[in-house]
């Protein structure tokens, strides 16, 4: 079933784009970490650092990666600042206990995500497919799964939501766009565009 009414369209269309400028940041990050391969290692750590990652849809500063523990399996990241929509974070941090590097592939299936809050993450990224596949959970019910495909210019994207509590997205709808206060969505929302233009969007999702 589509998303009933005309409100829960935009609100969903809302959601959608911030989504999908967080998957492009983490991407952005991910590369970071695919980077930190090709430093030498010194005593027992691999360690890259970059002053600024920026996009149309996000601006991040001080940003450091860094390996360590035995094979280099233990990943920190964090960024000094990070600017999104309007709204600004600092000290965000990424954690894995054990990251898996084979290839092109960068993934890790118990992240921990501090960017406000404190959510589970895990996430797969193909460098030389350019594919990302990243689930954030809030809660044990509570999952927001991203699946994307990015080309040279171009994205597709598809997000799988499960029991995902709208209250969340209240603070990322723009002002003309009736927010919902309460409640929880599942479905998925499909959508496509150029950049941090955002071109098509399917959604069925269930309130």
């Amino acid at each position: 079933m589509s998303s009933p009414n005309r409100c829960g369209g935009d609100v969903f269309a809302a959601s959608q784009a911030t989504v999908t400028q967080r998957a492009a940041l983490w991407t952005s990050l991910l590369l970071v970490i695919a980077g930190c391969c090709a430093i030498p290692a010194h005593a027992g750590r691999l360690a890259l650092s970059v002053d600024d990652i920026g996009s149309p849809s996000f601006h991040a500063k001080t940003i450091s990666a860094e390996l360590a523990g035995p094979g280099y399996s233990r990943f920190t990241a964090r960024i000094g600042e990070l600017s999104l929509q309007g709204r600004t974070w600092r000290n965000a941090r990424l954690t894995c206990p054990k990251i898996f590097l084979e290839k092109s592939v960068v993934s890790c299936a118990n992240a921990t995500l501090q960017m406000g809050e404190t959510l589970a993450l895990s996430f797969r990224y193909d460098t030389a497919a350019r594919s990302l596949d990243l689930t954030l959970r809030p809660s044990a019910s509570e999952s927001w799964r991203v699946a994307a495909q990015f080309g040279k210019a171009s994205w597709r994207a598809v997000v799988s939501v499960k029991n995902g509590d709208v209250a969340r997205l209240s603070s990322w709808i723009p002002e003309s766009v009736p927010k919902l206060a309460k409640g929880v969505v599942s479905g998925d929302v499909r959508a496509a565009g150029v950049g941090a233009e955002l071109r098509e969007l399917q959604a069925d999702l269930r309130l």
